[in-house]
């Protein structure tokens, strides 16, 4: 998936706005394109913000988390992480706020995420699209 966005993000860079519709809802007015934002606050166990970042709708939550320094892996996770393809599942989450803002679960995070509560998700395979509150490290 990294693989993915990255060359999204070149060809968007040359100038192709094929990119926007894979990772943010579009609206059109008129002549203008308007990109709809949606906040991601992150939380640590004791509920306390860390940091609250703006992202466009369609972000994948792993990677605005890593682009924005919010350390996602506990000490195992750092060393033996995936790197975003849903494989090891130490990219969990809690989501506090805004579960409905968020991707369905998918195939990969009900075999993964079973024994956990439904408010868990990994994080590499989450999309957000709204306002959303994640605990980190739950």
């Amino acid at each position: 998936m990294d693989d993915l966005l990255l060359d999204q993000s070149r060809r968007w860079a040359m100038g192709r706005p094929s990119f926007l519709p894979l990772c943010a809802h579009v609206h059109q007015h008129k002549s203008k394109s308007q990109i709809i934002m949606s906040n991601i606050k992150f939380v640590n166990s004791d509920n306390q913000e860390i940091k609250e970042v703006v992202v466009a709708q369609g972000a994948n939550l792993r990677l605005k988390a890593l682009e924005n320094q919010i350390d996602l892996y506990k000490f195992y996770g750092k060393m033996m992480n995936c790197g975003g393809y849903g494989q090891c599942a130490t990219c969990i989450v809690e989501i506090v706020e805004g579960e409905e803002n968020l991707s369905p679960r998918s195939k990969v995070e009900e075999t993964k995420l079973k024994k956990k509560p439904a408010n868990y998700r990994l994080a590499c395979q989450t999309l957000v699209n709204g306002p959303v509150t994640v605990k980190i490290k739950p």
